[in-house]
């Protein structure tokens, strides 16, 4: 029990300050007396296991804590099974639709490999060249191969040539897409 000065806890303290004794002398000799007698001990509560149930990892209070891993679903096809991921575009020879921010065209001659301009002809990062792909998607089977390339065909980017640029923007495929390397 602590002491507070000048508060009666009991008639003993009474008589004691009656007697002329300090009353923080006091408080400090009871108050030490409590604390070497008072020791707190850590309890630990031991769950007890359901059967049937899965119980959690018990792990000492001085260990950091660790995020259980939750089970990730597998998707149903990963990355690796689709290709290479791509930025599909176009590029043409002869303008026939007016579409506002269009280059112009005028892609009619010869490759970067020399050969002509052709359906099945694609535009690639310049590593790429003389590679062979398909589309993801594209059940036509059309082969493209890359022959040629661009300026603006940098990184994982693929132009797929087209005679109009009326097919171009009409080609299912632009965009986001993965292709499958033939070679």
């Amino acid at each position: 029990m602590a002491l507070i000065p000048g508060i009666r806890t009991n008639m003993h303290q009474h008589n004691q300050r009656s007697a002329g004794q300090n009353p923080r002398e006091q408080t400090q000799v009871k108050l030490s007396q409590e604390t070497s007698l008072v020791t707190p001990t850590p309890t630990m509560v031991t769950p007890t296991p359901t059967p049937g149930i899965p119980q959690p990892e018990m792990r000492a209070a001085s260990s950091p804590p660790v995020a259980e891993e939750q089970p990730q679903p597998n998707p149903p096809t990963s990355k690796a099974n689709l290709g290479t991921e791509v930025w599909i575009a176009f590029y043409y020879c002869r303008k026939t639709v007016e579409v506002l921010g269009d280059d112009g065209g005028g892609y009619c001659g010869n490759t970067k490999s020399g050969t002509p301009v052709r359906p099945g002809v694609a535009a690639c990062p310049i590593e790429w060249l003389g590679r062979e792909f398909t589309i993801v998607g594209d059940n036509s089977d059309q082969v493209y191969t890359c022959e040629d390339t661009g300026g603006a065909v940098t990184g994982n980017k693929v132009d797929i040539w087209v005679a109009e640029n009326g097919k171009g923007y009409n080609f299912p495929f632009r965009g986001n897409g993965f292709i499958i390397w033939r070679d």
